[in-house]
């Protein structure tokens, strides 16, 4: 149960991110500033933002309930993270940010023209509501099994102080709360997965009360699981990783070594932190032998079986600290997203179509009104979520990736290969995939698909495609999806001004950023200080938990989160020190994106 010590450090957690959209406020100095950090932001800070912001309280919810049902499975999941972001650090990060966006969806009207833009647009952004709604669910599952609160006030209270801090720091805020929120989420769900492991009694005993047949990754065709859903999901990864919207993880760094340094981030992080993660629920049996009946409240009880395990055997003052690590896993992404779809919605229809001589200082406004209309959206979907009832978050962020995404993200992954294709080619392939999708999805399940399969004597096919349908739309939407890109080329022709502007963007796609030459002013000095100073605070704060009447073991565990904290501030503030010192950067503004195009057009 709680102690009074982890209420302190919940609350303490609470007041010290919403504290940042204050202190980041003074970085936004313009629109692009909000947006996008004035594309300026050090790799180090991007990429732990890139990390921390790329999953969310699911991880500990849906994706635990994965692995307390269907054991190292799950792994697969983060396998084909470690592979996208590979990927990301050998090819496509650099590429991203010499786009030379304000948003990412700045490259769809570069590369697909005016049209694709504004549909583009309006489909990925209720996706984004749809998702960020998931992700709110899986952190009110987490903090009523903690505190034994209804769901409902849970996700409002959580939604409104998520909101409130993207609305005030913009773009600056939302990667330094990612950036100290993963720091505190490396330290603690290493320290829970080491202590659940100590609790079972080691390694050996750790994989002796696994079942057995959670011990399997590939299982025969037919489970659910089985060694095509392994296949599929890496074929999901890359296109899912590495697509144009995926370069908003990069338009926010300095330049092109910066932006393959920052995917470096989180490829080791996946690489590694998995294996912590998933330790509570993979020993949950043991643990917790009746936490399905203790949490019998919450609609799926498996979906709790990383936080049932550590509210056995972490100390007081620590489940605070994981709560907050939790929360802060579910504010990362949220917080991203509202703040990116604010920005497609202000940079790509609002200045486009609605206002389009508006000054900065409106857009900067707009940009703030449209994030609360955003965040008032999403906890309106978590409700509707909540009160569905029995619902499996691991399959609907499946479901939502497979049916609605592929369809987005197949042509613009291709589009970075392939010129050919003309502007039409962005918005048709993405409408055929729908179509695809919405034939396994439905069509799939009629009378008419049934004699049509069986005209061809192929029921065993319809049987699989029915009982997984997010394997079988992977397998069967990107390659016909791809197909479709790749044909257009051919039925739909690109005029003469298309065709350069297609040329343009891979020219420039091509060409690195020089950060000074283009107009950018570092302030490389300030970023350290301010995140080196923040780091001290928490750290410090968490080094004051060893006041806390707990075991000598307990203790070194919290010591060991606190020096990791105050480790990181340290090497920050130092290196800021060692920096020279600047004048006051002046407003980053559009006209230095414009420059640094220039540029490239004339080399």
């Amino acid at each position: 149960m709680l102690s009074i010590y982890d209420y302190t450090v919940i609350g303490f957690y609470f007041a010290f991110i919403f504290s940042l959209g204050f202190i980041f406020k003074r970085f936004n100095k313009s629109s692009k500033d909000y947006f996008c950090g004035g594309a300026r932001m050090s790799w180090w800070l991007v990429g732990l933002s890139a990390f921390v912001s790329n999953f969310s309280a699911w991880t500990f919810t849906g994706a635990a309930g994965l692995a307390f049902e269907y054991g190292i499975i799950v792994f697969i999941v983060y396998a084909c993270d470690v592979f996208g972001y590979a990927l990301g650090y050998f090819y496509f990060a650099k590429r991203f940010r010499q786009m030379r966006l304000v948003t990412a969806m700045d490259a769809v009207r570069d590369r697909f023209g005016k049209t694709s833009e504004q549909v583009f647009t309006w489909v990925k952004v209720p996706i984004q509501l749809i998702t960020a709604g998931v992700w709110l669910v899986g952190l009110s599952i987490i903090l009523s099994a903690v505190f034994n609160l209804p769901q409902e006030p849970t996700a409002v209270v959580t939604g409104i102080t998520v909101l409130v801090m993207a609305l005030l720091g913009g773009s600056w805020a939302v990667t330094a709360s990612d950036f100290i929120q993963g720091l505190l989420l490396v330290s603690i769900s290493i320290a829970a997965g080491v202590l659940c492991l100590v609790e079972v009694g080691g390694i050996s005993e750790f994989i002796k009360q696994i079942p057995a047949e959670n011990l399997t990754v590939l299982h025969e065709t037919g489970a659910k699981h089985d060694w095509l859903w392994v296949i599929a999901m890496f074929c999901l990864a890359i296109v899912n990783r590495n697509n144009i919207m995926q370069s908003a993880k990069y338009i926010t760094v300095k330049d092109s070594q910066h932006a393959s340094k920052a995917a470096a981030v989180p490829l080791i992080l996946y690489a590694l932190l998995p294996v912590f993660w998933f330790i509570p629920p993979l020993c949950a049996h043991t643990l917790v032998p009746d936490f399905q009946s203790t949490y019998s409240a919450i609609n799926n009880p498996s979906e709790v079986a990383y936080i049932a395990p550590c509210l056995e055997v972490l100390p007081q003052g620590m489940i605070g600290l994981l709560t907050a690590g939790l929360f802060a896993a579910t504010m990362s992404s949220m917080d991203t997203g509202l703040n990116r779809n604010s920005g497609f919605l202000i940079k790509n229809f609002y200045q486009k179509i609605i206002r389009p001589k508006a000054s900065d200082k409106q857009l900067l406004f707009a940009g703030q009104v449209c994030t609360l209309i955003m965040g008032i959206l999403v906890i309106g979907i978590a409700l509707i979520f909540i009160n569905m009832g029995k619902i499996s978050l691991f399959d609907i962020v499946m479901i939502l990736i497979t049916m609605l995404s592929i369809p987005v993200f197949v042509p613009l992954f291709w589009g970075m290969f392939i010129k050919r294709p003309p502007f039409m080619s962005a918005w048709t392939t993405m409408l055929f995939g729908l179509f695809i999708s919405f034939l396994v999805y439905k069509v799939s399940m009629t009378e008419f698909a049934m004699s049509l399969f069986q005209s061809l004597n192929a029921e065993a096919v319809l049987e699989y495609i029915r009982t997984h349908k997010t394997a079988a739309n992977i397998f069967i939407n990107i390659p016909l999806s791809s197909g479709w890109f790749l044909l257009s080329g051919y039925i739909f022709k690109a005029g003469k001004e298309e065709r350069q502007q297609i040329d343009k963007f891979f020219e420039q796609m091509e060409a690195p950023v020089d950060f000074e030459a283009e107009g950018g002013v570092s302030n490389d000095k300030d970023q350290a200080a301010t995140l080196g100073k923040l780091s001290l605070v928490y750290g410090s704060f968490v080094l004051l938990m060893l006041l806390i009447p707990n075991t000598f073991v307990e203790r070194v565990t919290l010591a060991g989160c606190a020096l990791f904290m105050l480790g990181v501030g340290f090497l920050l503030v130092k290196f800021s020190s060692k920096k020279e010192s600047s004048q006051e950067d002046p407003v980053i503004n559009e006209n230095n994106l414009k420059k640094g195009r220039s540029l490239v057009q004339s080399e």
